[in-house]
């Protein structure tokens, strides 16, 4: 039998497996799409740091550039201006890119957080219709408001006086509310989660 020492001439089945170079690919790309099923929950994190980084190294070769031109002019005009460093690009960069994305983020989630209680205070009125109405009305103007009116109640029919006076608190386009309340009147119940 075959130990696989050095000297003996008869590779080992491991050593005819390895040689192989048809199953070193298969081997190498299994490996491989193994760790792409391991890391799929950090795709999005994965795609965007490789993103930036792209971006970043190609800024940070745009201000090197740029940076070597400004020094032959000011050489040319008997200027000496000093030379940044890829590290000081580098950093500028990323402080930026930090900033930006700072000012970004305190200028959107209170906006986001304000639209989302105006919306929850809707909903959970005592007639979130007549808030719609009302935000269309206000959104659009009478003009306007009276068009869509024609065209729900040509799918709804036009309301009566006494459905008209039902209405817990009547808006600015009372009709308007009337149809709103009869057209989403399920889908706003189910869309609620609680």
């Amino acid at each position: 039998a075959s130990t696989g020492e050095e000297g003996d001439s008869n590779p080992t089945w491991l050593q005819n497996l390895t040689g192989d170079s048809v199953f070193m690919r298969l081997l190498a790309w299994s490996s491989f799409a193994l760790v792409l099923h391991l890391v799929s929950d950090f795709y999005a994190v994965i795609a965007g740091t490789f993103i930036m980084s792209f971006v970043g190294n190609s800024v940070v070769h745009l201000s090197e550039r740029t940076a070597a031109k400004v020094q032959a002019w000011g050489a040319s005009k008997g200027y000496s201006f000093p030379c940044p460093t890829r590290r000081m690009l580098s950093v500028a960069y990323v402080l930026v890119l930090l900033s930006v994305l700072s000012i970004g983020s305190c200028i959107t989630v209170p906006l986001v957080f304000d639209s989302w209680r105006y919306l929850k205070s809707v909903l959970l009125s005592d007639n979130p219709y007549v808030e719609l109405a009302n935000s269309i009305y206000l959104m659009l103007g009478p003009e306007a408001t009276s068009r869509v009116e024609s065209l729900l109640g040509t799918l709804f029919g036009e309301p009566s006086r006494q459905a008209l006076n039902t209405l817990d608190r009547v808006s600015d386009a009372p009709a308007l509310t009337w149809q709103l309340q009869q057209s989403l009147k399920g889908y706003v119940a189910a869309s609620l989660p609680f």
